[in-house]
């Protein structure tokens, strides 16, 4: 049931994105359909990305994870050279 209603979330967010963008140019409506189906890859994307804010935070888990510096590897080139002129 619950996979179900996934399944009618998206569709709505499509058709929603899909007035949006047709009611803009009627005369278009394949190009209204793709912006609509683009958008709304984008717009569950930035919601998944919410809730998985809001779920880290309520389980006291960390939001952000920092990564610890790595030392910068130089060039191979740089490298080279600096092996040939010790």
């Amino acid at each position: 049931m619950k996979r179900i209603l996934k399944y009618i979330l998206l569709a709505i967010v499509v058709v929603v994105w899909y007035g949006v963008f047709y009611r803009i140019d009627p005369t278009t409506p394949i190009q209204a359909f793709f912006a609509a189906l683009f958008l709304s890859a984008v717009s569950v994307m930035i919601y998944l990305a919410i809730a998985e804010i809001v779920r880290r935070y309520k389980s006291g888990e960390q939001i952000w994870t920092w990564q610890e510096e790595k030392p910068r590897k130089l060039p191979l080139w740089y490298r080279i050279l600096s092996k040939i002129f010790r």
